[in-house]
């Protein structure tokens, strides 16, 4: 019965926060989509993690591409942001954290792309690494205003339509399920 309670929480926790984490030791997560309206703004959080030491001063500049992982640089922490970005895109991040967000104001419909971040950082033994996202963030801007009374932020992936809803909690429970057999597996005396 515990396990069964664990699932269901730890697949509403999973759930909620709409991103793809992978079980490696270097990732950086990003949703997999959102939408703004047009002449609104969106929110494109990011979490990450590096898998080797870092120097005391590791100097962690975060970028930010667009179309794939090796694209035209849009944004970066130590530079000036894209021409067509500049006044209109902003990087919310404080060093030390492992998570931030990008925000794009002022949405057009040529910002309608697949958004990727890369984080750089100079480590003890190998030098300066980055660790990409692998998936993006699709972001669709919509005709019209969006609004909902308890939130300024635009809808995530789930909230288009029943049907991601559905497919979205069927893969956090079989997901979950399969840890928790992993686990009675692994805590059951073996006879």
């Amino acid at each position: 019965m515990r396990c069964f309670l664990a699932l269901l929480l730890v697949g509403a926790l999973s759930w909620t926060g709409a991103f793809v984490e992978p079980k490696l030791k270097s990732w950086v997560t990003q949703p997999l989509e959102l939408s703004g309206p047009l002449h609104g703004s969106v929110t494109i959080p990011f979490r990450f993690s590096f898998p080797w030491e870092l120097d005391q001063k590791p100097n962690i500049r975060i970028s930010w591409t667009k179309t794939h992982t090796f694209g035209e640089e849009i944004y970066s922490s130590n530079s000036p942001p894209h021409p067509y970005f500049q006044g209109r895109i902003f990087l919310h991040w404080k060093s030390g954290e492992q998570n931030g967000s990008l925000l794009i104001q002022d949405l057009r419909k040529g910002d309608a792309l697949m958004y990727y971040c890369t984080v750089w950082a100079a480590t003890k033994l190998y030098g300066v690494k980055s660790i990409s996202s692998l998936h993006g963030t699709w972001l669709e801007v919509t005709e019209g205003d969006w609004s909902h009374p308890n939130s300024g932020d635009p809808p995530g992936p789930a909230s288009n339509s029943l049907t991601s809803l559905i497919v979205i909690l069927c893969f956090c429970l079989i997901h979950k399920i399969g840890i928790c057999v992993i686990l009675e597996m692994s805590v059951l005396p073996k006879v």
